[in-house]
C-alpha cells in the first residue's frame, strides 16, 4: 500500500551499477557531445519537429536527482547504515545547449531512428472489471479478479521493482503458481 497515488507514478530513476557504476546524467551526456532535444512533436517532409521543452525536462530531471539523493541519505540516517558520503556534482551543460526545433534527417544523414520514449498503459481492450476508481489495475501479485486474466510488468504490482526485468521474477512466480494450481 503506497501512501498516495502520486507515489505510484514517481518516475523510477535510471541507475547504473555495472563496473562500479557510471553516472547517468543528461548534462554529462551533453558535455560528452550528445545533442539534447525537446520531445518530438511531429514529422513532415523528412524533418522531425521538437517542442521547446528541453530546459523544462532538464529541470525536472535535476529536481528528481536531488530528491533521490535526499531519500537515500534519509534512509541511511534512519537505519544507521555506515556509508561513505557522496559528493553530488551539479552540472548545467544541458541548459546551455541550443534550442533545436527541427532536424532535417536527410541533411544530417540520419537513416535510422531508435524510438525509446517509454510507454503508457491502455486497458481499453479489457472487457471485464479491472481498474479501480483511479484507473489502476486491481491485482494481487498480478492475479486479477477475472479468471485467466493476469498482469506482469506493472509498476508496484507487489514491489517497486515489479516492472523491471530484475524484479519481475517474483510476480511471475505468483502468476505461474496460480495458473498451475487452478
Amino acid at each position: 500500500m503506497l501512501p498516495d497515488l502520486q507515489a505510484r507514478s514517481v518516475p523510477i530513476p535510471h541507475l547504473s551499477g555495472k563496473n562500479g557504476g557510471h553516472e547517468i546524467n543528461l548534462h554529462k551526456f551533453c558535455q560528452d557531445g550528445m545533442i539534447l532535444l525537446g520531445h518530438t512533436i511531429g514529422y513532415q517532409a523528412g524533418k522531425l519537429n521538437f517542442a521547446l521543452d528541453l530546459k523544462e525536462n532538464l529541470a525536472k530531471s535535476d529536481k528528481f536527482a536531488v530528491y533521490f539523493c535526499e531519500m537515500v541519505d534519509e534512509y541511511i540516517r534512519k537505519t544507521g547504515i555506515e556509508a561513505p558520503s557522496e559528493e553530488v556534482r551539479f552540472l548545467s551543460d544541458g541548459y546551455h545547449a541550443p534550442d533545436i526545433l527541427e532536424l532535417d534527417l536527410n541533411a544530417e544523414k540520419i537513416s535510422s531512428i531508435i524510438w525509446a520514449r517509454g510507454y503508457s498503459f491502455d486497458f481499453s481492450l479489457v472487457r471485464c472489471p479491472l481498474l479501480d476508481p483511479n484507473g489502476i489495475p486491481i491485482a494481487n501479485h498480478g492475479i486479477t479478479q477475472s479468471p485467466g486474466l493476469y498482469l506482469l510488468g506493472m509498476p508496484w504490482m507487489n514491489k517497486m521493482r515489479s516492472s523491471f526485468l530484475i524484479g519481475i521474477d517474483e510476480s511471475a512466480q505468483y502468476v505461474a503458481e496460480d495458473i498451475c494450481y487452478k
